[in-house]
């Protein structure tokens, strides 16, 4: 009591607030033993946010941990909770708990095609903790259990319906963690109002929600629903918590139904009389310090950059938070100190943009120092390319020597060769005259054969192409009624008989032909019908049936019959007459196809004997020139040696410039490596300047942040602006928009760096929701 005199008024609420919680953290046991209550204590007192009300309770006997050590052992290695979402408190151990968690994210992850990546934290593991036993089916008997002076305390509709509120953090992963539970312990549905919406909306939102299914629910044993509400819309509710919680009531004292209401904010503010805190379940979210960011940057920063990455920056993720916070306060103050939850909540979701920023910068510019590495690398590899080259003029030289002294003997062979040749190019000039002149005659009969072909073709060709454009003129819809039909006027059935036959089909009955109708690409299948498939029986067959049905082939039977008949009777006869001149004129396609490969084979043989007679005559005539002219040869040979060697000298002398270029690139090289190491401490500065700094309107006192943190750092000063630098245009506008380029355009270069990388999403007007309706994932999470 003496000590307690020394609080003030926040501390006493502080204190009063913790004993709220562990008793209503104790009313949900069965049955608690001496063990648990030291679990609740410990665990409330672990989460309480004032550090001076903390360490006046730890310093009192009653709270002492260091005189309770036998009493608390075995506390943080077990958990109080469910995990089959039947009985709400059992004792669990706290590795396996954990175990679990991340195997229900990574299967409602795959489930729901969501790629929301979750650390769990101790304050995750502690917040699933009491989801779990939230949402377990036996709290409801529990709850139901309220005593006279509970009702009477509390108002019917929140004594009745069970709630939760979680008070942490945008950006920490709340309400995922809640439908990823709820997911798991079988809840159908897990509800939350929509973005923009009216009372009259909501009520008729949450109608449809319990009243849906009622006669199935009655035999299967129940629902399971969860109502999920966010900050953004506790005006509205407040105004219509009657009329919910009369709706839930309903639905709850149906059969064995369940249903659960949490609600998520970032501080506890008067709500109107506190109505939502009414005999419900609170778990606050401590205030996260800089040892909870730094195991968020590492675990982050784990997850998104490869490993070999990772390995190289892990050096300096203790320095991640104080650059952040360096830019982020004005006053320079470390979260060691007391702030308020809504700070905490902006501090947290200001350093999720801050790391991500970091991811994207750090990637882009280890890219981009690959890219410069290769480039370089390929310029070294050129530059030996060249020197081989020169080596290889050596070579040339010497052999071009030995090549001098070995002419004479050449001179003798060829002697020999000009003979050979000579008498090898009469012979091919000869057997050339032979072959032209039986092409000659090939080519005459082959276009006397193609003369007749196309006169038996150029009657009825014509007659075909037009029933194939009708038969691409009919309407769908004129096949659709002809497939209609239960049986078919005779007409219809002729024609399609005939159809049938022509393209291979012996079924000739009405289920084939409604079922040929109605393949997709029918009409293209017939208008591509290749006559030659046409056998000789096939086409007796169809002419019988024209001979014997001739009056329903008739072009005005067709039409009276049809839309879609009489194109197709048209087509069945251009068919079968072109087939009958196609069979009369086989043989002299057969014999035409002959004429065509006879024709192919002495054109190439044409070929290759001109070919060759070229070959033998060049050959000849540089031999005659060598016999002719040995000693001029010889003379060629020694200027080209002289030639040689110019060339060499020169190319000696181009690689001895190069070997001072080679030594530049490498030093270069070297320098590359060395700003390597400096890279991910200037990428940390960077994005903490660009997501953080850059919020500040004053360019001066932005550049006065950045002097300083150079400076408290004890890093080498850079320019920022051309270390942000990008490729493009279109990259420098990825992650910004146009309005910001031209914003800033006029302005200092380190202002344009705000448009590089910022990752707050831009306030957007859209009363019309056409911007929201690309965005079907999207959720709203504050305002």
């Amino acid at each position: 009591s003496d000590k307690s005199t020394l609080l003030n008024g926040i501390e006493q609420i502080n204190l009063l607030k913790l004993g709220i919680e562990i008793l209503d953290a104790l009313r949900h046991y069965d049955q608690f033993d001496e063990k648990i209550v030291d679990y609740e204590i410990n665990r409330s007192i672990s989460n309480l946010e004032s550090l001076q009300s903390k360490s006046i309770l730890t310093s009192q006997s009653a709270f002492s941990i260091e005189e309770n050590n036998h009493r608390l052992d075995g506390i943080q290695s077990r958990i109080y909770t469910s995990l089959d979402g039947q009985f709400s408190y059992d004792q669990i151990d706290s590795e396996r708990f954990r175990k679990q968690i991340a195997k229900w994210i990574q299967q409602y992850s795959i489930d729901n095609d969501h790629h929301h990546q979750q650390h769990l934290s101790l304050q995750s593991i502690r917040l699933s903790a009491d989801l779990c036993s939230f949402l377990a089916s036996n709290t409801e008997r529990s709850d139901r259990k309220s005593t006279a002076t509970e009702t009477l305390a509390i108002d019917d509709y929140s004594a009745s319906v069970p709630t939760m509120m979680i008070v942490g953090p945008n950006g920490f992963g709340r309400k995922f963690l809640v439908k990823t539970i709820a997911y798991n312990f079988g809840y159908e549905k897990i509800w939350s109002p929509d973005f923009i919406t009216s009372e009259r909306h909501l009520i008729g939102e949450l109608n449809a929600l319990l009243h849906s299914e009622d006669d199935q629910s009655s035999s299967s044993g129940g629902r399971k629903i969860l109502i999920l509400i966010d900050e953004i819309h506790f005006e509205l509710l407040e105004y219509l918590r009657d009329i919910i919680y009369d709706e839930m009531n309903r639905f709850r004292s149906t059969s064995n139904n369940v249903i659960r209401l949490i609600l998520t904010t970032t501080t506890i503010e008067p709500i109107d009389e506190l109505i939502w805190l009414r005999n419900a379940k609170i778990h606050r979210i401590p205030a996260f310090n800089q040892k909870d960011l730094n195991e968020l940057a590492r675990n982050y920063l784990q997850n998104y950059l490869s490993n070999d990455d990772f390995v190289r920056i892990e050096t300096i993720v203790e320095k991640f938070y104080p650059i952040f916070e360096h830019f982020a306060s004005k006053s320079n103050q470390d979260l060691e100190d007391e702030f308020d939850q809504s700070r905490s909540s902006e501090n947290f979701a200001s350093f999720k943009d801050f790391l991500q920023t970091f991811v994207i910068l750090f990637e882009r510019k280890v890219n981009q120092t690959f890219k410069e590495n290769e480039r370089i690398k390929i310029g070294v590899m050129k530059l030996d390319s060249v020197s081989n080259q020169v080596v290889g003029l050596k070579n040339d030289a010497i052999q071009q020597k030995q090549l001098l002294n070995s002419k004479r003997q050449e001179a003798d062979d060829a002697f020999n060769l000009i003979m050979n040749s000579m008498h090898q190019s009469e012979d091919k000039k000869v057997e050339l005259e032979d072959v032209q002149q039986k092409t000659k005659i090939e080519t005459d009969n082959l276009k006397e054969r193609k003369a007749k072909i196309d006169e038996e073709l150029s009657a009825i060709e014509p007659v075909l192409e037009k029933a194939k454009a009708a038969i691409g003129g009919i309407r769908s819809d004129s096949l659709t009624e002809i497939r209609s039909l239960r049986a078919p006027p005779e007409v219809i059935r002729d024609i399609l008989e005939g159809v049938l036959r022509l393209m291979g089909v012996n079924d000739t009955s009405w289920v084939s032909m409604k079922n040929f109708l109605s393949r997709r690409g029918v009409k293209e299948e017939i208008m591509n019908f290749d006559c030659h498939r046409i056998t000789p029986e096939i086409r007796l067959k169809v002419e019988q049936l024209l001979q014997k049905r001739n009056e329903s082939f008739q072009m005005n039977t067709a039409k009276r019959a049809s839309a879609a008949a009489a194109p197709l009777a048209e087509w069945v006869k251009a068919n079968v007459e072109y087939s009958r001149v196609l069979h009369k004129i086989e043989p002299l396609e057969i014999e035409l196809r002959k004429l065509e490969a006879n024709l192919s084979r002495a054109q190439s043989h044409i070929r290759a004997l001109d070919s060759q007679l070229k070959d033998v005559d060049t050959e000849v005539g540089l031999l005659r020139e060598r016999m002719q002219a040995i000693t001029v040869e010889a003379a060629e040979i020694e200027i080209n040696l002289k030639n040689s060697t110019k060339i060499l000298q020169q190319s000696e002398s181009i690689v001895n410039d190069l070997g001072a270029e080679h030594r530049r690139w490498t030093e270069q090289l070297e320098k590359i490596e060395s700003e390597q190491s400096l890279m991910p401490l200037r990428c940390l500065i960077s994005s903490a300047y660009v997501s953080q700094a850059c919020q500040e309107s004053s360019f001066s006192k932005r550049n006065e942040l950045l002097s300083e943190c150079f400076e408290k750092f004890q890093t080498k000063s850079f320019e920022m602006n051309e270390f942000l630098q990008t490729e493009s245009e279109e990259e420098s506008l990825l992650f910004g928009n146009r309005v910001d380029v031209h914003r800033f355009a006029n302005q200092n270069d380190q202002q344009q760096a705000r448009v590089f990388f910022p990752q707050r999403i831009s306030l957007i007007c859209d009363p019309t929701r056409k911007v929201l309706n690309n965005f079907p994932k999207a959720e709203l999470t504050s305002l």
